[in-house]
Order: C-alpha cells, then sequence, then structure tokens
C-alpha cells in the first residue's frame, strides 16, 4: 500500500492471501483501517497494523465509487 490522496493505494494482493480473500485488487483504495480514516497524518501509523500481532484487522475500501468494508485476517508471519 502506497499514500493516495482518499487514504492508501493497494499495490499487490498475493494469491491466498486475506487481501484476495476480500477480493482486494491493484489500485483499490484502503480509506479505514481499524475503524480509522487513513490520512497522510497517520498512514505510516495505520499501515504498521498490517505487521502487527493482530489476527485481524477491520478495512473499508473504494473501487470505482463503490465502497466496501471487510475484516482482513493477517497471514502469520513465522
Amino acid at each position: 500500500m502506497e499514500p493516495h490522496i482518499h487514504g492508501g493505494v493497494v499495490i499487490d494482493v498475493a494469491s491466498r492471501s486475506g487481501a484476495s480473500k476480500l477480493s482486494l485488487l491493484p489500485g483499490d483504495i484502503i480509506t479505514h483501517i481499524n475503524r480509522t480514516a487513513v490520512t497522510e497524518h497517520n498512514f505510516d501509523q495505520l499501515r504498521a497494523l498490517f505487521s502487527s500481532e493482530l489476527v485481524k484487522l477491520p478495512i473499508c475500501w473504494q473501487r470505482a465509487g463503490s465502497k466496501q468494508c471487510g475484516e482482513l485476517v493477517l497471514s502469520s508471519r513465522l
């Protein structure tokens, strides 16, 4: 995910990942992470949650004007 004026833009989605199971696609804009709007001021802090010890992370995203939300299951980091 990279910064975007409306949140963070998805750059890549690994097959069989939590993101792919939510049907996230490259180019989608993540607008909320952990129920907090993604801004230029908190982008790095919120992006760090993807590497945290959390098992699930609520996110919302936009694609072509349509908003969706779901619980992203984070992969094990053994």
